[in-house]
């Protein structure tokens, strides 16, 4: 649901700043990109496996271990995204702040930036 309180959108700061360390780069880059197509198209997103991994720049789709293939499992691992059915799949538009074992496994200047973007989002709510 957009604009949840204390979630983060896919050009936040705080979503580039602490989830891109936390997802890496081609799952957080498959994030931003569908959560940034269902703002615009909000009735929902429809594409290929050939057109998001041509999106993303991941190559052939083909084979368990092609990129786009554990791009995808990562964003379900991380709870972004839910198959439904093989042709339907929920993604999360925002993203919550991370957990502290997430936070644990990041540089300290990743957790200071997520306790200093979270610290002034509190004070000024």
């Amino acid at each position: 649901m957009p604009g949840q309180r204390g979630c983060y959108g896919p050009n936040s700061y705080y979503a580039t700043a602490v989830w891109l360390p936390i997802l890496g780069p081609s799952t957080f880059l498959a994030w931003r990109l569908l959560a940034c197509e269902l703002r615009h198209h909000p009735g929902g997103v429809t594409t290929t496996l050939d057109r998001l991994a041509a999106d993303l720049g991941l190559g052939s789709p083909r084979g368990e271990q092609a990129a786009i293939a554990r791009t995808l499992r990562r964003l379900e691992r991380f709870g972004i995204t839910r198959t439904i059915t093989e042709n339907l799949v929920l993604i999360r538009e925002e993203l919550p702040p991370a957990t502290p074992a997430q936070l644990a496994r990041l540089d300290d200047a990743v957790r200071d930036r997520h306790k200093r973007i979270v610290d002034s989002r509190t004070q000024t709510s």
